[in-house]
């Protein structure tokens, strides 16, 4: 059986900002168009600039300049805690493993996108990015042996979590999109 590439990432539609978002987009569609068989796995947010536990989205499977988008409803969440530990970070700081934790469950989560993951693993292959949310770190964690992390990682505070190195050597493998981005992943993560 072959199987479905799932592009996992916190938000997904044409019009939204951001180079880890347009690095999907392009991916998603180079990809389809070259006869793979192609999936967008997102939460029903609209966008990074949107509160992270409002679903704007319905849920479900649409298709979108022909991908397939199955979008899940993202849980509530405590902003207070993590905008505490997100301002430190922001400075760059550093915060402790229980910090980290917390900034990992209030970020942006769904649950029944993780589930999802659980139930269907036998049929995709799953290409998580960027590195940094809650459905990269908890989603891959569902099935690391059929994970690969698209990381679109930067020299900042959040790359130096002990979680992400763990992440990234817990995953089937990384692609980057540059050689740097690469050279960082080794010098953070060896």
């Amino acid at each position: 059986m072959d199987k479905t590439l799932a592009f996992v990432t916190p938000w997904y539609g044409e019009n939204i900002p951001g180079g880890a978002e347009a690095a999907c987009r392009s991916l998603v569609k180079t990809l389809s168009a070259r006869g793979l068989k192609v999936e967008v796995l997102t939460t029903c947010v609209r966008d990074f600039r949107a509160n992270w536990s409002e679903n704007h989205h319905p849920a479900g499977t649409t298709m979108e300049t022909g991908i397939p988008v199955r979008r899940f409803p993202v849980r509530r969440r405590d902003t207070r805690r993590f905008d505490e530990i997100n301002a430190v970070l922001m400075q760059g700081g550093t915060v402790s493993r229980g910090e980290e934790q917390v900034f990992l469950s209030e970020m942006i989560n769904s649950p029944a996108l993780y589930d999802y993951i659980g139930e269907h693993r036998g049929e995709y292959v799953f290409f998580f990015m960027p590195y940094m949310f809650g459905t990269t770190y908890w989603g891959s964690r569902v099935c690391p042996e059929q994970s690969v992390l698209v990381p679109c990682l930067h020299d900042e505070a959040y790359a130096r979590f002990e979680s992400f190195r763990q992440m990234f050597h817990s995953v089937r493998g990384s692609i980057f999109l540059s050689e740097e981005e690469r050279d960082l992943a080794v010098a953070l993560y060896r």
